[in-house]
């Protein structure tokens, strides 16, 4: 049995060889990044010339950047900008790297943790928020999201609490959503206060971003393992919904929501001071300090 698998395996990565996992133009049009998967079955990156097809450069997503580096699977790869390269390195299934890569000297310029699989670069591409974080095999309570910025939590936090000053090239912080969370023990233990945030959208001028945030109360079913549970088995009550602007240092500015079941607010800047929401086709304007 176990040889029938590894004969599999290395079929599976004779059929990948050499094929094109995804790609990406440069903004001139001139050039093309590729992931690649390479005889050994792990994904490379390649810099290709648009007019002759010519391989320019070859490398592998964050091998300059030990003990994370280099990474065996790129999910998604960009480029929006001329100076950078952007990646998605895979780790597992709750569990990736946004990377950005400068594409003449192959250097790691940006790599931070994006559990939740979002992330974002601001207007003037001198920052990254992401969601976080939906930790792999952690109980449902240990699940409550909040936002990153660079390397650092600027939302939510505990009250009293600013955020850490942003660092550009740093790994995901090891502070977690949690730390808002009140839990309560007993027969019946409770989370209270989890964070679910489904939309994030930065500000024009870059100075914040602006989120779904949806807060609830949790009751683990008394079945529920250690690991996720089934659906059906934990009890989630009292949500209560918001638009939230933050600020870089942590400030933050709530508006109630009233949010249907099933509907997911749309959220767009008009200009950096107001911003619309649109719930069920219909828009409401927001003015913000």
């Amino acid at each position: 049995m176990i040889v029938a698998l590894l004969v599999a395996s290395l079929l599976f990565q004779v059929q990948d060889r050499g094929k094109i996992q995804g790609a990406a133009d440069a903004p001139a049009k001139d050039r093309r990044a590729q992931i690649v998967v390479d005889e050994h079955g792990e994904d490379v990156v390649q810099i290709v010339s648009a007019n002759s097809g010519q391989v320019l450069k070859t490398f592998q997503v964050l091998e300059d950047i030990p003990p994370d580096g280099p990474c065996v699977s790129v999910l998604q790869i960009d480029w929006p900008r001329t100076d950078t390269i952007t990646a998605e390195c895979h780790q597992n299934p709750t569990d990736s790297l946004y990377v950005e890569i400068d594409p003449e000297t192959l250097k790691t310029k940006r790599a931070m943790m994006n559990y939740a699989g979002f992330a974002a670069s601001s207007p003037d591409h001198s920052k990254v928020a992401a969601f976080g974080p939906v930790p792999h095999f952690a109980t449902e309570d240990q699940q409550s999201k909040y936002i990153v910025v660079d390397n650092s939590v600027i939302y939510p936090l505990p009250a009293g609490k600013r955020a850490e000053p942003l660092a550009p090239l740093a790994i995901y912080p090891k502070g977690r959503g949690g730390d808002t969370v009140e839990f309560k023990t007993g027969a019946v233990p409770t989370a209270s206060g989890v964070h679910d945030i489904g939309t994030l959208v930065w500000s024009p001028d870059s100075a914040r971003v602006a989120i779904i945030d949806t807060t609830f109360d949790l009751t683990p079913g008394m079945d529920t393992p250690k690991e996720i549970g089934p659906e059906g088995t934990n009890t989630r009550c009292h949500d209560k919904s918001a638009l939230v602007v933050v600020d870089m240092d942590g400030r933050a500015q709530s508006f109630p929501l009233s949010v249907p079941g099933g509907q997911t607010p749309e959220i767009s800047w008009k200009d950096a001071a107001h911003l619309d929401v649109r719930i069920k086709g219909a828009a409401k304007t927001y003015v913000v300090k």
